[in-house]
């Protein structure tokens, strides 16, 4: 086709702009043609169809920033070698992360003990020890003890104090070393009738010696069930030693609730 003759049916489309569908393909200048016949390499596309509106959200601006930065940490990481483009990797992922939170947990050791002989006339013995370890870091130390033991001052009344040594709770609470050197207890309780008994100390009012402590009971009691509910008796007792640590929560490791020691970070 000519170009004379192409120029001239464009002032024509001027006229039929008013008829033709707006999905009709435009040439090369913007004006509407009469699509078949104009060439397929002069061809555009439909005005209704040139223009796209995109909503812009603040997550998918998030999702952009972090797409430009990754594309900038791969350009850095190209344009450096070796330990360098790691160092660089490592910092700029490391300024992404959620800042650790500081907190403080316990550690707990202890026993809750019921006692039961059944139709055996002799009281049952119980024995235990456990280990506490007290590092630099430790805080507070709480130690909670009660005590059952149910008819003990009426039968005392009756037949005197020799079933103290069929019915007692002794506890004890050694600092490292003193113990095996034959010194004495960091704290003791010993109960024949019912009794309770807690214990706090601060490191802002004692310095506690770092080590394994030994937490330590002995005990004789009886318990017995009968048909009748208010002949049953049952000697018990509970015994605990809680230590306050600091301890951090990184967000990307743990779980809710979860922390690692800062003793154990600094190892």
């Amino acid at each position: 086709m000519e170009w004379a003759e192409w120029d001239s049916r464009k002032s024509q489309n001027i006229h039929l702009s008013n008829t033709l569908s707006p999905d009709c393909l435009n040439d090369d200048e913007g004006l509407l043609s009469i699509c078949a016949d104009v060439p397929y390499e002069y061809r555009e596309a439909p005005i209704s169809k040139r223009v796209e509106d995109v909503l812009l959200t603040p997550e998918s601006m998030s999702r952009t920033r972090r797409a430009l930065c990754l594309a900038s940490i791969m350009m850095l990481s190209s344009l450096s070698s070796g330990c360098l483009a790691l160092t660089i990797q490592r910092e700029i992922m490391e300024s992404w992360r959620d800042a650790p939170e500081h907190t403080s947990e316990t550690i707990t050791v202890g026993w809750s003990v019921t006692f039961d002989t059944g139709a055996e006339l002799n009281s049952v013995l119980y024995e235990n020890e456990t280990d506490l370890v007290f590092d630099e870091t430790v805080s507070k130390l709480v130690i909670t003890f009660t005590a059952q033991i149910p008819y003990s001052s009426t039968i005392e009344d009756i037949i005197g104090n020799e079933t103290n040594e069929l019915r007692y709770i002794e506890a004890r609470l050694w600092a490292p070393g003193t113990q095996s050197s034959g010194g004495d207890p960091f704290w003791e309780v010993r109960a024949t009738q019912g009794a309770e008994h807690r214990k706090e100390w601060t490191d802002s009012t004692l310095d506690f010696i770092e080590g394994t402590w030994t937490l330590e009971v002995e005990a004789r009691g009886y318990g017995m069930t009968t048909p009748i509910e208010q002949l049953s008796f049952h000697d018990h007792f509970d015994l605990y030693a809680t230590v306050t640590k600091p301890c951090v929560h990184f967000p990307q490791a743990h779980d809710d609730g979860e922390c690692t020691f800062l003793s154990e970070l600094e190892d």
